[in-house]
């Protein structure tokens, strides 16, 4: 029996983002450099709640998505299909779910894209294709819906529609009805590596050298999320050895306001620059560069644990 090759992307989308511009282009090099697909399956996460962090409808969510769907099946020549997936709160039946939803049958052969930890152990290990999507824009919809929310222009990070759709749902008041002004978790890791430490050279503002680290992940541990920006942005397998501390200064990150949970550990593999470091390289401890935000503060707090 042939199969049918059915790609599928699952998301929330809740305020699209050039984040998920440059997810249908991974998923269109995927198709034109790795096997071509024979449809293209987007699968709504629609939430049981109304909040800050799910305030748009499900159907609102494809409005937003739909245009560059649209434009990417139709550059890989296939047809699209859409579906709303509400949550089950049940992760071992979660695939049979959403494969009950969509209607796919015993032929078709499922590519799951994704970058979600939750929807790949939902899938992993059901003799599906599990394609990894880099985190190639550092953007999250969370950080849109505030900057929105708040009243700032998101123009430069959005795609070209999704401006006018927001005015026209009222979007602005509706999350500044919902908005918390809560800070954002993140984490950063000082990465012992042959006889060194890790350090990073970043490509986006603000310029200049700073430890390996990023956000945390709706559903995410720290500690799962340092050991994904550690292996996203020098490529190295990291053991946790321990806390160094938590970093909450209001003004630590000109960005806005970011809590840091800095744990420090002990890398293995090949050092490879990725996701948004321009280089990577391991430092001499006695010759630490001045760094970005307060990650000298955070090496100095690591070497007096270190003592």
């Amino acid at each position: 029996m042939d199969t049918f090759k059915q790609g599928l992307v699952i998301g929330r989308f809740q305020l699209v983002g050039n984040q998920h511009l440059d997810l249908f282009n991974q998923i269109k090099e995927y198709h034109f450099d790795n096997e071509r697909l024979d449809k293209l399956n987007i699968g709504i996460g629609v939430a049981d709640s109304f909040d800050f962090r799910n305030p748009f409808s499900g159907a609102e969510c494809w409005q937003m998505i739909k245009p560059i769907a649209e434009i990417a099946a139709k550059e890989m020549g296939v047809p699209l299909d859409y579906r709303l997936i509400d949550d089950i709160h049940d992760p071992p039946n979660y695939a049979a779910h959403v494969s009950r939803i969509f209607g796919f049958s015993e032929r078709d052969s499922l590519v799951i894209f994704s970058s979600n930890d939750y929807t790949t152990q939902c899938f992993n290990g059901k003799n599906h294709t599990l394609v990894s999507m880099e985190e190639r824009i550092k953007q999250h919809s969370t950080e849109l819906r505030n900057a929105y929310g708040s009243g700032a222009d998101i123009s430069d990070l959005v795609p070209e529609h999704i401006p006018k759709y927001l005015e026209n749902i009222g979007a602005r008041q509706r999350l500044a009805k919902l908005r918390y002004n809560n800070p954002i978790p993140t984490v950063d890791l000082v990465i012992e590596y042959e006889n060194g430490i890790v350090l990073i050279e970043r490509n986006e503002n603000p310029i200049g050298h700073a430890l390996p680290g990023g956000h945390v992940d709706y559903g995410e541990s720290t500690e799962t999320a340092a050991i994904r920006e550690a292996k996203e942005e020098t490529n190295l397998d990291v053991e946790l050895s321990g806390l160094i501390g938590v970093y909450s200064d209001p003004n630590r990150d000109q960005r806005g306001h970011k809590i840091a949970i800095a744990y420090y550990g002990i890398g293995k593999g090949k050092l490879k620059e990725g996701s948004d470091a321009k280089r990577v390289f391991v430092c001499n401890p006695d010759q630490i560069p001045m760094m970005q935000f307060d990650h000298n503060e955070i090496m100095e707090d690591y070497f007096n644990l270190k003592r």
